[in-house]
């Protein structure tokens, strides 16, 4: 797995540790199916235990890098309406947005 900034625009997103990531994240499962959303973002379908699926965007990516390529389970922050990730965890692996 390659390291989650790698994936990710340095001018949106900043590297932090899990002790700093601050509250609000939930453990979803990450759907195989991912889609591009212009030049610099990916939807995903994520899924929390005994929930229904749903469709998240994870903006201000690097063109063409899936942050979330080969991930089955991992951490994720949403906004209010829980359509925009804000937070990522991937086994304390941390970025959030800026």
């Amino acid at each position: 797995m390659d390291p989650l900034m790698d994936s990710l625009l340095e001018n949106q997103w900043k590297l932090v540790t899990t002790a700093t990531r601050g509250d609000g994240y939930s453990e979803y499962q990450v759907m195989r199916q991912h889609k591009a959303e212009g030049k610099n973002g990916w939807r995903y379908l994520i899924q929390q235990e005994d929930a229904d699926p749903k469709g998240v965007f994870l903006m201000g990516c690097k063109e063409g890098r899936d942050p979330l390529k080969d991930i089955g389970t991992c951490e994720l922050k949403l906004n209010e309406d829980g359509t925009q990730v804000l937070g990522v965890d991937l086994d304390g692996d941390v970025a959030i947005k800026i």
